[in-house]
């Protein structure tokens, strides 16, 4: 499921970008079309850091409390695995046993759950996106 929710996201942004693409480079005049290029270069830039950035504080803010503490792993260790799904996959490989199956159990499930709490903030967000640019977009 979560594999068809990323290409289906992927088309999404690559449609919406072509033709986000299309529309400015249609409407700049033709001696502008250099300054419209770069203009657009620079908006794909900075809005792929700040999505980057902005979906992927969603999901470390989702994932860290979504990780139950386990009996048999030291707070410490706790604090590593709240980190990040790479954390601790480590700290139950080192703690091993039955806590550490546990705690990766923990982990996955909360990671997978921050993952899907961030797509639907970017379904929600992509739904804004489209009817702020249906409203605002010149029609000729």
């Amino acid at each position: 499921m979560l594999a068809v929710c990323f290409v289906g996201i992927g088309f999404g942004l690559q449609v919406a970008l072509l033709a986000a693409s299309d529309t400015i480079m249609s409407a700049a005049p033709e001696a502008r079309a250099g300054g419209a290029a770069a203009i657009e270069e620079t908006a794909y830039e900075l809005g792929a850091g700040l999505g980057v950035a902005v979906l992927g504080t969603i999901t470390a803010v989702v994932y860290a409390p979504g990780v139950p503490t386990v009996q048999g792993v030291p707070a410490p260790a706790m604090d590593q695995a709240r980190q990040s799904l790479a954390g601790a996959a480590h700290v139950a490989h080192e703690v091993g046993g039955g806590p550490g199956a546990a705690l990766l159990d923990a982990a996955r499930w909360a990671f997978v759950h921050a993952l899907h709490t961030t797509i639907v903030v970017s379904v929600v967000l992509l739904a804004l996106t489209a009817a702020a640019v249906a409203l605002l977009i010149r029609r000729d």
